[in-house]
C-alpha cells in the first residue's frame, strides 16, 4: 500500500503505514464503461459549444463586415457631397 514518512528532530525515521480507510478512492471500483461513457459526452459537449461559439463568431463578422461596408458607402456618398435629401429630391422632381 503505503505509508507516511516521520522524521523528528533527531533524524529518527518512522514509517506510518497508510490503511484502505484512510483513502477515500481506494475501496471503490469505477467501471470503465462509466469512463468511458463520461469522456464521450464531454467530447461530445466540447464539440457543441465549439460548434456554436465559431457559429456565433461567424455571424458576428458578417455583421461587422456589412456595417464596414455601410460606413464605407456613407463616408463615400460624404465626401462626394451626395446626401439622401438630394437623391429624394432629384428623384421627386424628374417625375
Amino acid at each position: 500500500m503505503g505509508a507516511i514518512v516521520d522524521v523528528d528532530d533527531d533524524g529518527n525515521v518512522t514509517l506510518i503505514p497508510i490503511t484502505e480507510d484512510e483513502i477515500p478512492l481506494d475501496n471503490r471500483e469505477l467501471d470503465d464503461h462509466k469512463c468511458c461513457i463520461l469522456s464521450f459526452l464531454l467530447m461530445l459537449l466540447t464539440l457543441i459549444i465549439y460548434t456554436w461559439f465559431t457559429h456565433s463568431m461567424k455571424k458576428n463578422q458578417k455583421k461587422l463586415e456589412e456595417m464596414k461596408d455601410e460606413l464605407a458607402e456613407v463616408t463615400l456618398k460624404r465626401q462626394l457631397g451626395i446626401t439622401d435629401e438630394n437623391t429624394n429630391t432629384g428623384k421627386s422632381a424628374q417625375a
